[in-house]
Order: C-alpha cells, then structure tokens, then sequence
C-alpha cells in the first residue's frame, strides 16, 4: 500500500530477480496490471511452489502475487 521512489522500487527489482536467480529460478519479466485499480508494473514470472512464492512476497514486501494454474 505504500508509494515507493523509482529507485527503490528499482533496487528491489534488481534484488528480487537476484534471489529468484540464487534459488535457481529462471524468472521471465512480464506486466503485472490490475484492471480494477489501472496499475500496472514490470514483475517477474517464475515456476515455484506456493508457499516460496508467499514466503518471498513477504520478504520484499509486496503486496500482491499472481497464482496461474492449468495454464
């Protein structure tokens, strides 16, 4: 829910995708939009369980991920 500056917002970017690389992911960038609100903003796509991606999503303080399933 916060408002973060484009370099912070960019330096956890580059951390993130430095993580998901350190735990052997392979992240692919993608637009993350939410029709409701308009927002749209670069994010990463990555192949992992559930409870990583919770894990991880708290750690850098997001405030939303993306569950896709049966493709």
């Amino acid at each position: 829910g916060e408002t973060w500056s484009m370099e912070r917002n960019r330096e956890a970017d580059e951390r993130m995708h430095a993580e998901l690389r350190r735990r052997g992911h392979a992240p692919v960038r993608i637009t993350a939009y939410d029709p409701v609100s308009l927002h749209a903003e670069p994010s990463w796509a990555v192949a992992m369980p559930v409870d990583e991606a919770l894990a991880l999503g708290r750690d850098f303080l997001q405030d939303a991920i993306f569950l896709v399933q049966n493709d």
